[in-house]
């Protein structure tokens, strides 16, 4: 994805090893009036796909892969609860997992909000259809709160980084965001599965120097690595 001339975003794909790029066909992307940098993420999970983009007033673009490898109209995670920019994570084809606030930037509590729901309370929401649907899970925090890094190395299994105070710990939920625990004290800038058993992340300390840690257990346990 790039900025283009029209305030827009581009696609642009190039086969593996080659430096072929050409324009990829998607419905319009927009780009943000306002607020803060712009930014988006390709979610690939086997032959599916999904793209969004937005900043913090919200998901100014969405589209999805079909099944001939072309982006196609796509409702993103949030959209009926204020449109919140959400990046989701997909442990599989078709089970995805995305954090939602509730009214999104300057907006009133949707009737679609969960049962219970409060305007800028946070939510999982998840998808068993590859995107097509996402229903509310359990709450995460109240209004406030903020939430960082997201993966879904499995299907159940939920890791989520959350800003206390002026430190971050990373969470994790083996039963769909039900029951929590901090598996690592830390800001985790990045977090990445590449098997439902082993993951990496990058952490920054207080000086600003990073390091990597990493899971052999599925998110269970986590171990700085020394090069």
């Amino acid at each position: 994805m790039e900025a283009n001339s029209t305030g827009g975003v581009t696609v642009k794909s190039s086969p593996v090893g080659a430096d072929k790029w050409h324009v990829s066909s998607t419905a319009h992307l927009g780009g943000p009036a306002g607020g803060s940098l712009q930014s988006g993420a390709f979610v690939l999970q086997g032959s599916n796909g999904w793209l969004v983009e937005g900043n913090d007033r919200g998901t100014t673009g969405s589209a999805q892969l079909n099944g001939h490898g072309q982006w196609v109209p796509w409702t993103p995670p949030c959209a009926s609860v204020g449109d919140s920019f959400a990046i989701p994570a997909a442990s599989t084809p078709q089970d995805l997992v995305a954090v939602c606030v509730m009214g999104g930037f300057a907006s009133p509590l949707s009737s679609a909000a969960p049962p219970g729901a409060t305007l800028g309370s946070t939510w999982l929401y998840l998808s068993s259809d590859g995107g097509a649907t996402f229903n509310a899970g359990p709450e995460l925090g109240p209004q406030g709160s903020n939430f960082g890094v997201l993966a879904s190395p499995a299907p159940g299994v939920i890791l989520v980084g959350h800003f206390v105070g002026n430190g971050e710990a990373l969470m994790a939920s083996f039963d769909g965001g039900v029951n929590w625990t901090v598996v690592y004290h830390g800001q985790l800038l990045s977090l990445t599965f590449i098997s439902p058993s082993q993951g990496v992340g990058i952490v920054q300390s207080p000086n600003h120097t990073t390091k990597l840690i990493m899971t052999s257990d599925g998110g269970h346990h986590w171990a700085p690595i020394t090069f």
